[in-house]
């Protein structure tokens, strides 16, 4: 089960499912969206998902010629989850929105050529190493 929402708590969700592919994302779009050099998430099955509260969305042709929705929090703008239409049956959910972030686990940097050169992102294994 996951838990999170947005920074004035306006706004909840909750899951019964498994959390999906986890990624780190530095796309142009992605690091406009969070003011930073990536954005952290992961896919999870829509039909496990229920939001609470005003979310607000916004859609976006992606540059692969699919569309990206993000949902954010009507009054405090955090981030939440996103739908691309080419996984229309999951979201993909922001790690910084869970109520406990430490289950993210990223498995992959996703547009890691349009990177800044000030975020160097790594993903670590169970042991700590870097890969």
């Amino acid at each position: 089960m996951i838990s999170g929402g947005c920074a004035c708590g306006d706004v909840q969700y909750k899951g019964t499912g498994e959390p999906g592919f986890s990624f780190l994302c530095q796309c142009r779009s992605c690091q406009r969206v969070t003011g930073s050099g990536h954005l952290a998430q992961f896919m999870y099955p829509l039909q496990d998902l229920t939001v609470s509260g005003p979310a607000a969305s916004w859609t976006r042709p992606a540059s692969t010629g699919n569309t990206v929705t993000k949902f954010y929090c009507a009054t405090c703008a955090s981030p939440l989850y996103g739908r691309a239409s080419i996984a229309p049956d999951n979201a993909m959910i922001t790690a910084g929105s869970l109520d406990n972030p430490d289950i993210f686990k990223p498995a992959k940097i996703l547009f890691s050529e349009e990177a800044t050169h000030w975020d160097h992102p790594s993903l670590s294994d169970n042991n700590g190493a870097t890969k």
